[in-house]
């Protein structure tokens, strides 16, 4: 039997998956738990704790407001609970997808000083994207209650900082290809 090099866990030593293609968890081609580890009702679960974090900061203040913003302890928590919540139902092609959005209107924002307000334009892509895939809508609904708090630069950052840590959280629970 081999180790999983990122958990040290038996499993395969190719990472969570196996590998492209591979079962989860072992390298014997038993089944284990789908990728994210969780049921359903777990993912709902933990993604409903997360989008109340978010939904706790005031419309009216930012992500990285001081005082009703996010830390960044909340940032990795809500992070690590929203990407195991998606890593059973969103691709990460799709996450990629919108990354690559968010990425162009950051490098907007940095260079030409674009107006931040301008992020909410960001809801049609998510808008579209759960249009396509209803199994983006739990996605789409999370990213956008965080939208809705972006009033800044540093907010925007923030954000920016959200989206990449679930993306990473997404993978690291075995999110699907």
């Amino acid at each position: 039997m081999t180790m999983n090099t990122r958990t040290n866990m038996p499993g395969s030593a190719h990472g969570a998956g196996g590998g492209r293609g591979g079962t989860y968890g072992s390298s014997s081609g038993a089944s284990h738990a789908r990728p994210g580890g969780g049921s359903p009702e777990e993912d709902k679960r933990l993604l409903r704790e997360a989008q109340q974090h978010l939904e706790a900061i005031p419309k009216d203040r930012g992500l990285a407001d001081r005082d009703a913003g996010l830390s960044a302890p909340q940032l990795v928590e809500i992070a690590a609970k929203a990407g195991k919540a998606f890593a059973g139902a969103v691709k990460t092609a799709q996450i990629r997808k919108f990354h690559g959005h968010l990425v162009r209107f950051v490098t907007r924002v940095r260079t030409r000083n674009e107006d931040v307000a301008e992020v909410q334009l960001l809801k049609y892509h998510l808008a579209y994207a759960a249009g396509r895939d209803f199994k983006l809508k739990d996605f789409t609904a999370f990213f956008t209650a965080a939208l809705d708090r972006v009033k800044s630069r540093e907010d925007l950052e923030r954000f920016k900082q959200l989206y990449d840590a679930t993306l990473a959280y997404h993978k690291f629970e075995g999110g699907k290809e």
